[in-house]
């Protein structure tokens, strides 16, 4: 396996492993068992935020609740978690285990369900208790640097005008005094990254970090930021997707607007995007500037399918290819799949 010296941000040797959702593909997706999985198997923790409807932070990507249940059995794959208040959620939500490839699971109702702690939905607060048995674990193993955030926030809004806009959620004043009271708290046990798919909410985090002062958080670059390096991106992956024609319509539609965003400083901002996306050219441009290239293995909307789900061979030939282009990260749904691989590379 390719070594090139610690990342910049999160002090790891590269490659790093990032564990999508806790490594949603091997354990229930973000919940205790798939954090302490990741301990075991990757670099660094990946997990999305959500509000709930009483604006309570929950570790989930959602919006569905997809391959949950509640206490009784009962699946609650169609609902929103939006919708729900976290009194009815806490302790009554637990996330079942991955399906294996090809396998289906159509049940609506559970006979003798799993009720254990390590499979519960969890909210923000917590997970420092789980994090410290986690480094504990990591130590165990003989790791000595601690797990690694990198917490991507989740829009609130609904397509229905009487949940109001993120303005009415993320903006509350309680719910980034909570926010920031757990990075500050982490922030002295380990290295944290922010991300978030939708601009203005990343902007909403860099405006209130900045007026705060204390430690200035790292934040990934929004898909309209890193269209100010298109240029650099592979595009013949791009345009080869099932989606081309869709993915022709952004780009002539949305691109004039987005090219206008100045270039971040790439020391402070990681660059994580699809693999299909990735390039030499992209790679030597972000290390040029200090920074790191990210790529996710999983399927990424728009653009390209899963690849860390291909046979071992091929998965294999892929990782080589993204190694070799300057790749320093990979975020996967299968960490101990991906870190077994590398280290046999």
């Amino acid at each position: 396996m390719r070594m090139t010296g610690p990342d910049p941000l999160f002090k790891s040797a590269k490659p790093l492993i990032f564990a999508h959702r806790g490594g949603k593909g091997e354990a229930p997706e973000s919940t205790e068992k798939a954090i302490l999985h990741t301990a075991q198997h990757g670099d660094v923790l990946e997990l999305d935020l959500r509000l709930t409807k009483d604006c309570e932070i929950v570790l989930w990507h959602g919006p569905g609740m997809t391959r949950t249940y509640d206490r009784n059995g009962r699946r609650l794959d169609h609902r929103d978690i939006r919708d729900w208040d976290w009194a009815v959620l806490e302790g009554n939500v637990f996330v079942m285990d991955p399906l294996k490839p090809g396998e289906k699971d159509d049940r609506q109702q559970i006979d003798h369900p799993d009720l254990g702690n390590e499979r519960r939905l969890l909210r923000l607060a917590e997970l420092p208790a789980i994090l410290t048995r986690a480094d504990q674990q990591r130590v165990g193993k003989g790791i000595q640097e601690p797990l690694g955030l990198n917490l991507e926030l989740k829009s609130s809004k609904r397509t229905d005008p009487r949940f109001n806009r993120d303005r009415a959620y993320w903006g509350r004043k309680k719910i980034w005094e909570s926010f920031f009271a757990f990075l500050n708290a982490e922030h002295s046990y380990r290295p944290i990254v922010l991300a978030s798919g939708k601009h203005s909410l990343i902007k909403r985090f860099r405006n209130e970090n900045s007026k705060r002062g204390g430690p200035q958080y790292p934040t990934g670059l929004s898909v309209g930021e890193q269209l100010a390096y298109k240029s650099e991106m592979k595009g013949s992956k791009f345009f080869s997707t099932g989606n081309r024609n869709l993915a022709r319509c952004f780009i002539k539609i949305v691109g004039p607007i987005l090219r206008k965003k100045k270039k971040k400083d790439l020391s402070k901002h990681p660059f994580q995007t699809s693999w299909a996306l990735a390039s030499q050219t992209l790679a030597k441009t972000v290390h040029d500037h200090g920074g790191s290239l990210q790529v996710f293995l999983t399927k990424y909307p728009f653009i390209a399918s899963a690849v860390d789900s291909l046979p071992d061979a091929e998965l294999k030939s892929e990782l080589s290819k993204l190694l070799d282009m300057g790749v320093d990260g990979f975020m996967t749904d299968y960490p101990a799949r991906v870190r077994d691989i590398l280290d046999n590379m």
